[in-house]
């Protein structure tokens, strides 16, 4: 009889699926039982097809949790591709960009696709052939970083290569946030039909290495280089005058160690702030067991018909990696995903 009630006031097109509160107002005015209020909440609570077409109104489970700070350059850099852009006029649609973790200093290049040959030669080519090899590279598990010729490329050469999920940007936040100052600049110069931006793409990105930095208070080119830049139409200084080549070492060796140090604290402490704006209102999910059943949130949201569905799946939890993502298997597909807990919706 109860079951029926809850059907028939919660399921049906007359009752529209709506939330806990105006089901039990509905049943509550002609009905009653021991312990309405609880079936009620779990009845609707439990409901697959609210889970699938609902927008969660409260901020996405899991607090954050920042990559620790780096105490030198290149010893991790995070690697992307920006894109697909308006093609230039030199066939060029993508970006690469390689953000260093310490010192913020940012290597780019336009390129005409987002392969993993093209991810791979950029790497040896314009990062590890200039700069020398990076310890750590954080990537997405796009196909272009997760393929044999890049994993290939980043093994030979001794780097360790971290993944993030995705969908969760805030993983790699110092290259997207890097990125989107990127566009913002270009996007001012460029011509009306937006064809000339790869021309402009290293005016930017030495702009962006020559400013100081809220976070670092310094300039990431300082950061990387030991000495200030000099700027196109800066007033010529006077030279300094050192009297030997290990005078000059020693002076920037004790430079070096000093910026890294304020450039790591400064970071931690922005970080801390950050944590602390980010985890407002925010619940770490319980850690799910595996065998149990979830849905996933739609991330392309802006590409869905109105009336989809907000959620998929459903999945299979498999084992929890680490602790705010999770490895998860549709149970009819069999499609296996690494998700961050944010996009995660609990199936009761």
């Amino acid at each position: 009889m109860i079951d029926q009630l809850l059907q028939a006031y919660h399921d049906s097109p007359t009752s529209g699926h709506l939330g806990i509160n105006k089901t039990w107002n509905k049943i509550r005015d002609r009905y009653f039982w021991p312990g309405m209020f609880k079936k009620i909440k779990h009845y609707v609570l439990s409901c697959t097809k609210c889970k699938q077409f609902k927008i969660d109104r409260t901020k996405p489970r899991g607090k954050l949790q920042p990559i620790e700070p780096p105490t030198g350059v290149l010893e991790l850099m995070g690697l992307d591709f920006v894109g697909p852009v308006p093609q230039s006029s030199n066939g060029n649609k993508y970006i690469l960009v390689c953000t260093d973790y310490l010192s913020r200093y940012a290597i780019t290049q336009a390129t005409s696709n987002c392969t993993a040959e093209t991810a791979a030669r950029f790497l040896v080519e314009k990062v590890i052939l200039q700069y020398s090899v990076p310890k750590q590279l954080l990537t997405d598990r796009g196909t272009h970083f997760m393929s044999n010729v890049f994993e290939a490329i980043a093994s030979r050469c001794g780097i360790h290569h971290i993944t993030a999920t995705t969908y969760h940007p805030e993983c790699n936040g110092v290259t997207e946030r890097f990125n989107a100052t990127l566009v913002d600049s270009i996007g001012t110069y460029v011509n009306q039909q937006q064809s000339d931006w790869d021309d402009y793409l290293p005016y930017a990105t030495f702009a962006y290495n020559t400013s100081k930095q809220s976070t670092l208070q310094m300039e990431p080119f300082k950061l990387m280089y030991g000495r200030d830049p000099i700027l196109p139409f800066d007033t010529p200084s006077h030279i300094t005058k050192l009297s030997s080549v290990n005078d000059y070492y020693d002076q920037l060796v004790r430079f070096l160690q000093q910026a890294k140090s304020s450039a790591w604290y400064n970071i931690k402490q922005q970080q801390n702030v950050y944590k602390r704006i980010y985890d407002t209102g925010r619940q770490d999910l319980s850690p799910l067991k595996p065998g149990q059943l979830v849905f996933l949130k739609q991330m392309m949201v802006k590409n869905l018909r109105k009336f989809s569905p907000k959620y998929y799946g459903p999945f299979r939890v498999i084992r929890q990696l680490g602790r705010l993502n999770y490895e998860v298997k549709h149970i009819n597909d069999g499609h296996i995903e690494k998700v961050h807990v944010s996009r995660i919706r609990i199936i009761i």
